[in-house]
């Protein structure tokens, strides 16, 4: 019997990339389809960015990403993309996932943990002007984080979420 795969579109859980990994602290990803989940750079293969981060698919199972594996080019058969990808950087890599189960997630769980991300990396949801004029602790960066996590909340269902995090990145 194999394990269930994950359905697209995905979130992504994972410790910040940028600044120190504070306690409870998550940043969010999200990928509308699974060929995007599937693409990486080299570098995030090499630096595992997604090592230990928690997927959840739009059924609510959730998984544990155990490591991260370079699945080889993405170029298909087209020789111009095989040069181009020597020359630019980018997602031009299949990356391989070694998943573990974690099991299914209240979609109310999902939501409050969307949310506090929000909440927790205004680098990440704010305008770095705004950061930059006022402070990452301002009332005005507050406000701007709790509006976008105001729409986070008002999601219904997996869909829903996944609209509203369109919409508000």
């Amino acid at each position: 019997m194999t394990e269930p795969q994950p359905q697209a579109p995905v979130l992504l859980f994972r410790h910040p990339y940028f600044g120190r990994r504070k306690a409870g602290r998550e940043d969010l990803a999200w990928f509308g389809d699974a060929e995007s989940f599937k693409r990486s750079s080299r570098g995030e293969i090499r630096e595992k960015e997604f090592k230990d981060a928690l997927l959840v698919d739009v059924t609510g199972m959730s998984w544990r990403i155990v490591d991260v594996h370079d699945g080889g080019g993405y170029y298909g058969s087209n020789l111009l993309a095989r040069i181009w990808s020597c020359v630019m950087r980018g997602d031009n890599r299949l990356v391989r996932y070694e998943l573990q189960p974690e099991g299914q997630m209240s979609f109310e769980a999902i939501r409050n943990r969307a949310c506090a991300s929000i909440l927790g990396s205004p680098d990440v949801w704010c305008d770095w002007r705004l950061i930059g004029s006022k402070g990452r602790r301002s009332r005005e960066v507050r406000h701007v984080l709790e509006a976008k996590a105001a729409k986070v909340r008002q999601a219904i269902g997996m869909r829903g979420l996944f609209a509203e995090l369109d919409a508000i990145s």
